[in-house]
């Protein structure tokens, strides 16, 4: 399945809480649209999360 998202601002327990409310597996795609590291307290955690995933 293809997913898009936006504008996670640095809130990674709602990403982490998205993935899950999707299932979302290897198989999947993401696609990240807008701000990921602004705002919010953990944007560089969100993308080590990113970064780990397989591609």
């Amino acid at each position: 399945m293809v997913y898009a998202v936006s504008d996670i601002h640095g809130c990674y327990d709602k990403y982490i809480d998205l993935l899950n409310e999707i299932n979302f597996s290897p198989d999947d795609t993401l696609y990240v649209l807008g701000d990921v590291i602004d705002r919010g307290p953990d944007g560089f955690k969100i993308m080590l999360d990113m970064a780990q995933r397989p591609t």
